[in-house]
């Protein structure tokens, strides 16, 4: 994947010559961006895709087929960069240009679940668990509307509320940038996954 990202890297030096080549640029910063997601450089991914339908603003035909790809791929990255409302914006545009994709009502649906989460703290905390105890890694949003990191006299920052919290409300749940798994009775080895 590392070499195909720098294979359309070229591609987009060389390109950059020949400015009457619109749809070689966009076909390459597509490709680019699918295979950014695929190594997680989500930014990259998502500003590849734009890009690409930047270059061919054509909603008709064959274009319109192109831009839903790089919509979707655009919508994706910003998904996981947790990103949900600029996800929701880039699948708008594309149900524009093709109203019944499947794979676009599929995050639809799971970005509606996490700007849910991320607005009032909706959580199915059983769910989670299960999830992490089979997969190690969980895709929810993170819930940070009722605090806020401030600076404090002395001591440097500290957490305040934004509102009132009643006893047994959420005040805060934000994923956890990396989870260390007890070690593998096999191997010995410990797993530690990264989050995004």
């Amino acid at each position: 994947m590392a070499n195909d990202r720098n294979s359309y890297t070229e591609g987009i030096r060389l390109s950059a010559r020949d400015a009457d080549s619109p749809t070689l640029m966009a076909d390459i910063f597509r490709n680019r961006a699918r295979t950014g997601l695929s190594l997680r450089f989500y930014d990259e991914a998502r500003s590849d895709a734009l890009r690409s339908v930047a270059l061919l603003p054509s909603t008709s035909g064959r274009f319109a087929e192109l831009n839903t790809k790089a919509f979707f791929r655009a919508a994706s990255a910003a998904y996981s960069l947790g990103d949900y409302e600029g996800s929701k914006t880039s699948l708008g545009q594309l149900r524009e240009l093709t109203p019944d994709e499947q794979a676009a009502a599929v995050l639809s649906k799971k970005i509606t679940l996490r700007l849910r989460e991320q607005a009032c703290g909706n959580f199915d905390f059983d769910q989670i668990g299960k999830v992490l105890k089979s997969s190690g890694s969980v895709d929810v949003a993170n819930f940070l509307v009722r605090t806020e990191v401030r600076p404090v006299p002395v001591y440097g920052k500290g957490l305040f509320a934004t509102q009132d919290i009643k006893a047994g409300d959420i005040v805060f749940c934000e994923k956890a940038f990396a989870v260390t798994t007890p070690p593998d009775r096999q191997t010995g080895k410990a797993g530690t996954s990264h989050h995004h």
